[in-house]
């Protein structure tokens, strides 16, 4: 969607990503290589009573699910990530989702579209794992090729 598609107190709901055990280990491994998220016997005697997903994986496919349903190839850059905070951890086997509020549309002194919104991402159909808002430029209606 174009920049000017987004209206402050849009919700938007992602469909379902199922977290794999698989999924967990490869990410773990090459992304954050701690053992709760790599060693099952350790795991087990922690807290968590087993191995569960890095948070930022759990960051990274709602993310994605969010790409893939509304913002498509219009993203243009980054600028913040403020607020996270992971609730409960997530296990494999797990389907998350996320759910998308638009909090905040301008357009920028330089004409960028700037949007910030704020995840929800919940393992099942209720269960809050983790909260963050991020901050992004988007492409504007202008750029539609003609």
């Amino acid at each position: 969607m174009f920049f000017e598609e987004f209206a402050v107190g849009q919700v938007y709901e992602t469909k379902s990503h199922l977290l794999t055990a698989e999924d967990v280990t490869a990410f773990a491994a090459a992304h954050d290589p701690q053992p709760m998220h790599l060693d099952s016997d350790w795991a087990a005697r922690t807290a968590f009573g087993g191995v569960i997903a890095s948070g930022y994986q759990t960051m990274a496919i709602a993310w994605r699910l969010w790409v893939e349903a509304v913002m498509a190839d219009h993203g243009r850059a980054g600028v913040s990530l403020t607020d996270a905070r992971w609730h409960q951890p997530v296990y494999p086997g797990t389907e998350i989702r996320a759910k998308v509020t638009i909090e905040e549309t301008r357009v920028t002194r330089r004409g960028f579209g700037l949007i910030t919104m704020a995840f929800e991402v919940y393992a099942g159909d209720a269960d809050l794992v983790l909260t963050f808002r991020t901050t992004g430029l988007l492409a504007r209606a202008a750029e539609r090729a003609d």
